[in-house]
């Protein structure tokens, strides 16, 4: 009898690493949203849940840089509103001031 040569191994899996910034967390939804977003970031697949809460976190930061730009336009606009409020009235076209002065206006 011959004996067979079957060797058998074993695929190494490798786990992706991720770093999670707990330093500025309010409560256990942003702790979970954290290690979510990292888990994103990594490149590792993601639950229902934790699709929901990357959502969540994309659509909150998008509103909070809608919310500041918005803020800046409005006080950009508030600036030129005051310096068109500031300049002085132009004086009409020549060719008016001289058809006011024809028609004694």
């Amino acid at each position: 009898m011959k004996k067979s040569n079957i060797t058998k191994t074993a695929k190494k899996i490798s786990k992706p690493l991720y770093t999670v910034d707990l330093t500025d967390i309010d409560n256990e939804l942003d702790v979970h949203q954290a290690f979510a977003i990292a888990r994103f970031e990594a490149g590792v697949g993601l639950s229902e849940s934790d699709r929901c809460l990357v959502v969540d976190a994309i659509a909150n930061q998008i509103v909070e840089d809608l919310s500041d730009t918005i803020e800046n336009c409005g006080n950009f606009i508030i600036t030129m509103r005051e310096c068109v409020e500031e300049k002085e009235a132009k004086k009409p076209n020549i060719f008016r001031r001289f058809w006011n002065w024809v028609t004694g206006k």
